[in-house]
């Protein structure tokens, strides 16, 4: 058995369907931006949240507190993502959630 994760992504309060590949693309960078961070290295809930020009992380249902540099970076980052999405024109809101699932 391996485990993988499950990823479901909300923007401006809508579902996003997401291809094989960009659920892929998308979840490894977050796990590659989050990595390095304390509490970021076995991750089995994450979820990120933007509205209203805050940011909040929480990992394993932990806030992850951040500095304002990595802040800045890993929001604009996973805005930079979600943007380069067909359709997705106007971004006010981000709900990114990861969650670890058991894979036969």
């Amino acid at each position: 058995m391996s485990d993988r994760l499950k990823t479901q992504l909300t923007v401006n309060h809508s579902p996003v369907s997401l291809t094989e590949f960009a659920n892929k693309y998308i979840t490894s960078v977050v796990i590659g931006a989050v990595s390095n961070l304390k509490g970021g290295s076995d991750i089995n809930t994450l979820d990120f949240k933007f509205e209203d020009n805050e940011t909040v992380l929480i990992i394993n249902e932990a806030v992850i507190p951040l500095i304002p540099f990595i802040k800045t970076a890993l929001t604009r980052v996973i805005i930079g993502l979600v943007s380069s999405l067909k359709g997705m024109d106007r971004i006010d809101m981000i709900h990114l959630n990861l969650t670890k699932v058991d894979a036969d």
